[in-house]
């Protein structure tokens, strides 16, 4: 269901009879997990009520409880939890590249991670060609990425299903 004001969602379904991991979340059997950027509660409430099966599980951390026909039922999913990227990159500029080069370097860089979905693996090839596809005027040479907490480097950065980087 379409829901005004979401601007990211992910989500999986567990159709099996046991409970799986994925992308670092417990599923339920026979469960759907949503994870939601954007919209009210509410409003994501009503929407997989509207087209959930019946009898389907929830999984989440945000409840939201809707009464009808006198009883109450409550709906689960999650807003996701923002990741922190860090980003170096190494460029090589001259005299005729553009004195504002730090700033197109992060305003592309901000564009790589505005355009990544809730989940997203974060490579760091996709970063590099982001910047190299976008960035004229000087060159890039080198791009290391990671958590905030971590070391920077080339490893990729695997998400938790309810998980995006900012």
């Amino acid at each position: 269901a379409q829901v005004q004001g979401v601007s990211k969602i992910t989500g999986a379904e567990n159709f099996t009879d046991e409970t799986i991991t994925f992308k670092g979340l417990d599923l339920l059997r026979h469960s759907i997990s949503i994870c939601v950027l954007g919209a009210s509660d509410l409003d994501i409430a009503n929407a997989i009520r509207n087209s959930r099966a019946t009898g389907c599980n929830m999984n989440g951390t945000t409840e939201v409880d809707i009464v009808e026909d006198g009883a109450t039922y409550t709906y689960k999913f999650y807003r996701p939890t923002e990741v922190e990227l860090k980003v170096k990159v190494e460029v090589g500029i001259d005299i005729n590249s553009p004195t504002n080069w730090e700033t197109i370097v992060k305003d592309n860089v901000v564009a790589f991670v505005d355009g990544l979905n809730i989940a997203d693996l974060v490579t760091q090839p996709n970063l590099a060609k982001h910047l190299y596809r976008n960035v004229t005027g000087f060159d890039i040479v080198d791009v290391k990425m990671s958590k905030l907490s971590e070391v920077l480097g080339y490893d990729s950065i695997t998400l938790n299903l309810n998980e995006m980087v900012v």
